[in-house]
């Protein structure tokens, strides 16, 4: 079963667009997940962000100063773009952010504008060929600064219009929305702040609707184009203990 394609024809099929979320580095590496194979043919297209840090697992990054990691990327995707009918793709650089080496990210910027430019023209000649948008989204630092220390150079991303939408923040309930308004005026890119409901702030856990809903509020009033949701899947108590569903820290879970 292609589970991709089923949770996209089931919204699609309840009129809902679909963007697919990809996490641009680190991901293969939690919840106990194999490294990839083509991690260990090539340590040296990687880093190791936490080392020295004191953690007994390795976090092993791709490191996107090599010209091989940047078009392993580009071409996931592609295969992305081209295999399923999306309204369009997510790339997440927030949830894990280290796409250089810890102290060189500034300093290796235009690498990774080179990497947007590339997977911009991929994206518009996949909506040319099938006739309709495919619109890109990219989830960066709540604030401007943030995505310098992150080696983004969002100015240039705004000027070139490398994206459609700019998605604000990974676990603050605060974002420089006026900021990146500014960058991107005239542009026609969209800002949607996002709040995470796992990896929330501190003392904000088992955020509760009325939570969200002045988070959400505080942002649109600010002028945010939407709004963008992380890890928001918990279930309402009376519909998971009808389920039986098990309280967990993350939540309800099946």
């Amino acid at each position: 079963h292609d589970i991709v394609e089923l949770v996209r024809k089931a919204a699609k099929d309840r009129g809902r667009e679909v963007f697919f979320s990809y996490r641009i580095n680190g991901g293969d590496h939690d919840f106990g997940m194999r490294v990839p194979p083509l991690k260990k043919q090539h340590p040296e297209w990687t880093h190791d962000a936490y080392a020295g840090l004191g953690y007994s697992k390795r976090h092993i990054f791709w490191n996107f100063q090599f010209k091989e990691v940047r078009d392993y990327k580009v071409k996931v995707l592609r295969e992305l773009a081209e295999t399923y009918d999306f309204d369009g793709i997510s790339v997440d650089f927030a949830r894990g952010p280290l796409s250089f080496p810890v102290g060189t990210q500034w300093l290796h910027r235009d690498l990774l504008t080179d990497f947007m430019r590339e997977l911009r023209q991929v994206m518009l000649d996949v909506e040319t060929k099938r006739g309709r948008p495919l619109l890109l989204a990219v989830r960066v630092s709540a604030n401007v600064v943030g995505c310098q220390f992150d080696g983004i150079d969002i100015r240039r991303w705004a000027r070139e219009k490398l994206a459609d939408i700019f998605v604000l923040g990974c676990r603050s309930s605060e974002v420089e929305l006026t900021a990146y308004r500014s960058i991107t005026a005239g542009s026609g890119i969209k800002l949607y702040p996002c709040f995470d409901y796992v990896h929330t702030s501190d003392a904000y856990d088992y955020p509760s609707i009325e939570l969200s809903r002045g988070i959400y509020t505080n942002w649109w009033r600010q002028g945010a184009d939407g709004a963008y949701t992380f890890n928001c899947y918990q279930m309402d108590p009376s519909i998971a203990e009808r389920l039986g569903a098990n309280r967990s820290r993350a939540g309800w879970e099946a």
